[in-house]
């Protein structure tokens, strides 16, 4: 499969913002070490990131939490039950058709929507309060959640008019809003014209609507990531007749046509290389269009929604570095050794924290303080995490975390 990337492109417009973290992990488990960056290995009660900056400046927000990529543990919740229900992500699988499930009444045709909420009111204050199955299990944590999400949060939510304000996708055959009393995001075509290509890339879906939570202020975080499944997109007949090959061509699949590869970036142990160059393209092809979008919009007082961001491009766990003499193309393994990409004004843009030895290819340490180079040490989950929430304004004071003030721009 031919494609070609040019990555520096990317470095040479963000390095300002870019920085890079090296550090070595504690598992090689894909569900243990997903999970462990994104809570510094349970550092702060199981609390995630994401959590932790939707308690500190989410709560006033309809979802302040909201989880777009899938089949991942980075998405998975906390276990510190004692946060607020609001900090608890919000899991999205199909961004295009998402926005329809925030409104009870919109988009139904022949509803009586004074007569639902009539309904809604004598459900939740004469049936609900008073029925067995409530009385029963009134002590439940999950049902009181859920319960309570059916009063202010829904009205919050309905109020705030997302079905519309998150709803992508022009009017069409396909969609058919004006059909149902619907219409597109006043914001629509600018993300359609930066993600040309989301009713068929699950990553570019993701993006779009990933920009239009923070624009239209209804999140403080979301996630987004690449699919695990293989993802091809072309003209049918020409992809069928080259993966049937023929007349002395080989069995292929047309340049341009594969948009994700099988199980994304751990491809790596079929094609090391290959998948290395093809994943951080997506990756940072995608980075690059956010980040414009969030330039272009004004957050107040003439800063963007940029210069209050964080891309944290989150990763498991490191790969092998081992090369069988003379290959161009080769497998590679798990590996405890890493390091992640940040990019946001707020971090000490324009650096690598630690370093690589030449002669392993292995990565070492880094002062906590100073962020000098030091090959006697590594450092650890926590300290990520630490540093992460930190340059976001986190105070991590309460949980006691190490000051990293080596990955953050102010002090």
């Amino acid at each position: 499969y031919a494609f070609e990337t040019v990555q520096s492109s990317f470095l040479k417009k963000h390095k300002q913002d870019m920085m890079v973290v090296t550090q070595t992990g504690s598992s090689v488990t894909h569900d243990i070490a997903q999970r462990r960056s994104v809570t510094g290995n349970e550092i702060w009660s199981g609390r995630t990131l994401q959590e932790m900056v939707a308690y500190t400046y989410g709560e006033s927000y309809a979802l302040p939490n909201v989880l777009l990529a899938t089949g991942t543990n980075f998405i998975e919740h906390g276990t510190d039950s004692s946060l607020p229900d609001y900090c608890f992500g919000e899991k999205v699988t199909n961004p295009g058709i998402w926005p329809l499930s925030l409104d009870g009444t919109k988009g139904v045709t022949k509803i009586d929507a004074e007569l639902i909420r009539q309904v809604r009111l004598l459900r939740n204050e004469s049936i609900d309060p008073h029925s067995r199955f409530t009385k029963l299990y009134s002590k439940n944590s999950l049902l009181n959640r859920w319960m309570g999400m059916r009063g202010t949060p829904l009205r919050k939510l309905e109020n705030q008019d997302l079905i519309t304000k998150l709803m992508m996708y022009p009017d069409s055959e396909k969609f058919p809003l004006k059909k149902y009393g619907l219409s597109s995001s006043p914001s629509a075509a600018l993300v359609r014209e930066k993600f040309p290509r989301m009713e068929v890339d699950p990553l570019e879906a993701q993006a779009a609507l990933a920009f239009l939570l923070l624009k239209f202020r209804v999140s403080v975080t979301a996630t987004i990531g690449p699919r695990l499944d293989l993802v091809i997109h072309g003209d049918e007949e020409t992809i069928k007749q080259s993966l049937k090959g023929g007349a002395g061509s080989p069995k292929s699949i047309p340049a341009g046509s594969i948009i994700n590869t099988p199980i994304a970036f751990d491809f790596c142990h079929q094609a090391h290389r290959g998948t290395q160059a093809f994943m951080w393209d997506r990756i940072l092809t995608t980075a690059d269009r956010l980040i414009d979008l969030l330039k272009s919009e004004e957050y107040e007082n003439g800063e963007s929604f940029w210069d209050r961001t964080m891309i944290y491009i989150a990763t498991d766990f490191g790969r092998s570095r081992k090369r069988p003499s003379g290959a161009i193309e080769f497998g590679s393994s798990h590996n405890l050794n890493n390091g992640f990409l940040i990019l946001s004004p707020l971090v000490n843009g324009n650096k690598v924290l630690g370093g690589v030895d030449p002669d392993t290819a292995m990565t070492y340490g880094w002062d906590l303080q100073t962020g000098a180079p030091d090959k006697g040490r590594h450092a650890e989950e926590k300290e990520i995490f630490a540093g992460i929430l930190q340059a976001l304004g986190v105070d991590t004071s309460p949980a006691k975390l190490p000051d990293v003030r080596a990955m953050r721009k102010k002090v």
